[in-house]
């Protein structure tokens, strides 16, 4: 059975190979990136306990904004690893 891409182009298993481990790539960028969100969030949020008025409001729109993206992000790997396991399983099969 043939391996196709995400436009239902054929690729050979050396081009499949190669879009794995760019695939890994980027998801391991991203999980990365939800972390260095999640320790801004975890450094902000005592200093939004401190702050009054515009500038807490402001903090706490930066923190809301920080975990939106982390939770985007953590989906966004959620469906890159679901992915790369269909991706595996067509590539062992057509070893």
């Amino acid at each position: 059975m043939p391996i196709k891409d995400l436009k239902g182009v054929d690729l050979d298993i050396a081009n499949h190979e190669n879009g794995l481990k760019k695939m890994r790539n980027h998801l391991s960028q991203a999980e990365a990136a939800i972390k260095r969100r999640e320790d801004h969030v975890k450094e902000l949020e005592p200093l939004v306990k401190t702050q009054h008025g515009l500038a807490k409001s402001e903090l706490e729109k930066v923190v809301v904004k920080l975990k939106e993206k982390a939770k985007s992000l953590a989906e966004y790997v959620k469906k890159g690893q679901a992915e790369i396991k269909e991706r595996e399983k067509l590539l062992a099969a057509s070893k």
